[in-house]
């Protein structure tokens, strides 16, 4: 999706920046309020590429609301969904992240508890597994 297709469904960011990579660059838009950032890869034509979730947002993954969840709940509603290939490493900052790569999930967790959830969208159009509201 668009960055302007994407601004009539959410409305416009709070704030917006670009985050120039290694790689590649990225447009991001925080949407502070709602507890959620959407990410646009600008070097192919600044499509949707992911969204960061925080734990307290009006979100859902396979209509469950997101968070708070502790890591066994997060890895049995993955597990339920198909997946269970992970990879665990702390942060430097002391964050832990539980990676899935066949779900192209990044979730991080203090003391068991997910703050925020990093998903990544390379699906097809009809397939629709996250809802933000």
């Amino acid at each position: 999706m668009l960055p302007e297709k994407m601004e009539e469904s959410m409305g416009p960011p709070e704030e917006a920046e670009t985050l120039e990579g290694v790689d590649s660059s990225s447009l991001v838009w925080h949407y502070w309020q709602r507890g959620f950032t959407l990410f646009f890869e600008i070097d192919l034509m600044k499509r949707f590429c992911c969204v960061e979730i925080d734990s307290g947002a009006d979100a859902s993954l396979w209509g469950q609301a997101i968070g708070p969840w502790t890591e066994g709940a997060a890895m049995e509603l993955f597990r339920k969904n198909g997946f269970d290939d992970f990879q665990e490493e702390k942060e430097d900052w002391g964050e832990k992240r539980i990676t899935s790569d066949a779900a192209m999930v990044d979730m991080y967790f203090v003391q068991g508890n997910m703050v925020c959830l990093n998903y990544s969208v390379v699906l097809p159009d009809s397939l629709t597994l996250l809802s933000i509201n």
